[in-house]
């Protein structure tokens, strides 16, 4: 375990376990936890614009049809596959939510995601954490200052008109293993998938 955990996030194991019927056998390789790890991270990238327009604000009320399924996928011989068949088409629906700017549908299904996450012990890290975690990538050859001091540029660039300064900036980053994503709130970074 020690040797798969220099290589992949400690929660993207758990993903990968957590995926499959406890009584079906694990297919272990390096392909599928990658594969676990894309599949995690569409939870975390969901939290992540959730939390860039509402910010953590969650409710008592949960979406009571999903919750309803996804215990009834536990109930049934702890089927979490089918269990996480109901919190991806979830997830789903709180993209489309936050998309389409419905507020309180969105704060209600983040706040069921969030809590049937929970049950299963996933999406436990701080969002930007999460997708800026390091474990079995290269490291960057940036710091996070480094990383910040080319946004701005970049940023500068932009409102001086030099979109052809903006992109190139925007691409050498990339070519490190650095993603930008402009939002409402601004400019901010991950590590390339």
């Amino acid at each position: 375990i020690r040797d798969v955990m220099e290589k992949f996030h400690p929660e993207v194991i758990r993903y990968f376990i957590v995926s499959s019927h406890y009584r079906s056998p694990v297919n272990f390789s390096d392909v599928a936890l990658k594969e676990a790890k894309t599949a995690l991270s569409r939870f975390y990238h969901s939290f992540k614009a959730y939390q860039q327009v509402y910010g953590q604000k969650t409710v008592e009320t949960l979406e009571q049809s999903f919750v309803e399924r996804f215990n009834n996928a536990m109930r049934d011989d702890f089927n979490t596959a089918e269990a996480m068949a109901v919190l991806f088409e979830l997830n789903k629906e709180l993209n489309r939510a936050v998309k389409e700017e419905q507020a309180e549908q969105a704060t209600v299904l983040y706040s069921t995601l969030r809590q049937l996450t929970n049950i299963l012990g996933l999406i436990q890290h701080d969002v930007d954490e999460f997708l800026k975690s390091d474990i079995g990538q290269e490291a960057l050859t940036l710091s996070d200052t480094e990383i910040e001091d080319f946004i701005q540029q970049r940023v500068d660039a932009k409102k001086a008109k030099d979109f052809a300064k903006a992109d190139g900036i925007r691409q050498s980053l990339l070519d490190q293993g650095v993603v930008l994503e402009d939002t409402r709130q601004g400019t901010i970074w991950r590590r390339a998938d």
